[in-house]
């Protein structure tokens, strides 16, 4: 985050400035990740909730040498193929094992394969697509809640 002002300090007091402007970037940062982590979240399908309440802020925000960061993840073994999508693939049964599961629109009953061919599943950008949007809007309303009300 770049910031830019003018004003008249003694240079004597630009080392504490610079650490409270930094401090500040900091707390806006958090505040504003705390939003796109609940966003996201609530942008997550739900099929079970495991998506969704695997969304967080790993480690929070952390001051480095280029400013806040802050690092979002969904922590699921499936998120990306949800955010992403898959190609077409082929599932096959584990060793001398046979894949077993439910048809309906076939019949009643079990159905029994050694393999099927799966036709990919359409992307769902709940994560990848919107983030840069989110934070944008987030850290303004973090700007606005500390201009403003003064949190």
């Amino acid at each position: 985050m770049n910031l830019v002002g003018r004003g008249l300090l003694p240079v004597a007091d630009m080392s504490g400035t610079a650490k409270l402007v930094r401090q500040h970037a900091v707390s806006l940062m958090d505040f504003a990740m705390r939003e796109v982590v609940d966003e996201t979240a609530r942008a997550a399908p739900v099929k079970t909730g495991d998506l969704r309440r695997s969304v967080s802020m790993e480690g929070g925000v952390i001051d480095g040498p280029s400013g806040p960061t802050a690092v979002i993840v969904a922590d699921t073994p499936y998120a990306e193929f949800v955010d992403k999508g898959t190609a077409p693939h082929i599932i096959r049964a584990k060793g001398s094992g046979v894949l077993v599961f439910p048809w309906p629109k076939v019949g009643p009953g079990l159905f029994y394969f050694k393999q099927v061919n799966h036709p990919g599943t359409k992307a769902n950008p709940f994560f990848s697509e919107p983030m840069g949007e989110r934070f944008r809007m987030a850290l303004e309303s973090a700007v606005f809640q500390v201009t403003t009300v003064g949190v």
